[in-house]
Order: C-alpha cells, then structure tokens, then sequence
C-alpha cells in the first residue's frame, strides 16, 4: 500500500509541476512579448530621433551654404569697386559664374532650397534680359563687358557641362522652365 499512495502522491506533484512549469512558460512567452514590442517602439523613436537628427544636420548645412554664398556674392559685388578688377573685369564674371556654379552643384545635391535657388536664378535671368555692363567696371580694348559677354568669356569652357546646358535653358526660357528641363535631365521630374 504505500507503495501506491507513493504513487498517487508522485501524479499528484507531477500534476502540480506540470501546472506551474506551464503557468511559468506563459508568463515567460508573456514578458518576452511585452519585451519585443517595447524594443520595437524604442527602435521606432530611434529612428525617428536620427530622421530628426539628420533633418537637423541637413538644415545646419543649408544654413551655412546661405551664408558663405550670400558672403561670396558681397566679395563679387565688392569687386566691381576695386581698381584692379577694373582693368580685368573677366574676374569679376569669372567669380560670379563659379559661385552660380556652386549654387547650383548644391540645389541639385537637396542643400539648397528650391525657392532659394529660383530667386537667384531669377536675377541671373533679368540680368541675361537686361545685358548692362557692370558698373563701374572699365572697358577691355575700348568695349565695356557686358554681361553676355561676361557670361560668354568664362562660361564656355564648360560646354555640354549640365550647369552649361540648366543656363542656357534659363537664358532661353527663363527661371522655371529651367528648373523644370533640368530635373527632367537628372530623372527628378
């Protein structure tokens, strides 16, 4: 006989076990569950915390690529005051159309916003219309450089360059339309 109340005891516990490995298990899966979705949630803030730190980095750039070209602009506007650019005024063009140049390289690169870019373009285009000569800059060989001409003498090394082909389009069509042709070259359209 004790032998099976030994037995009866064992199922009993063995019952017992069983019931509190599974209450176990499920508690377990449960915490592991809660576990997941609260890494998922944390991956999710991270990423929108480095979404938010990479607008941030981007808008710091854009910020300081406005001031070093509104700076650069000021040194070519300054240069039309200075003797020695007066007699070569190619330098004074040749500064102006690197510094589109690097507007440009940026606006297509997203470092520049597009309203931005456009308003600058907008001035290059009147000034392509107007064509004036830059004042007070002094005559080469008795003709003064007008801004076509300008444009012509440092510009045209760059031919069949995507720069070259967005200012023409801006010379022949204006500001938008340039705009336009040239995301549709770059497949941005």
């Amino acid at each position: 006989m004790q032998l099976q109340n030994w037995y009866y005891w064992a199922a009993i516990i063995g019952v017992l076990f069983t019931f509190v490995t599974g209450a176990a298990t499920v508690l377990v899966l449960w915490k592991t569950w809660t576990l997941s979705r609260q890494g998922h949630e944390l991956a999710r803030q991270g990423h929108e915390l480095a979404r938010q730190g990479q607008e941030l980095a981007r808008q710091s750039k854009q910020a300081d690529l406005l001031s070093e070209f509104n700076r650069r602009y000021t040194q070519v506007l300054e240069m039309q005051q200075k003797p020695e650019h007066q007699r070569d005024p190619t330098l004074y063009y040749d500064r102006l159309w690197n510094l589109q140049f690097d507007q440009y390289q940026s606006w297509c690169q997203g470092l520049l916003p597009e309203e931005t870019f456009a308003y600058w373009m907008d001035n290059r285009y009147s000034d392509w219309l107007a064509d004036r000569e830059v004042k007070p800059m002094a005559a080469v060989a008795g003709e003064p450089i007008k801004y076509r001409a300008g444009f012509h003498a440092v510009v045209t090394e760059w031919n069949h360059s995507p720069f070259h082909e967005f200012i023409d389009d801006l010379h022949e069509l204006g500001t938008t339309a340039a705009i336009e042709a040239d995301k549709k070259r770059r497949g941005r359209a």
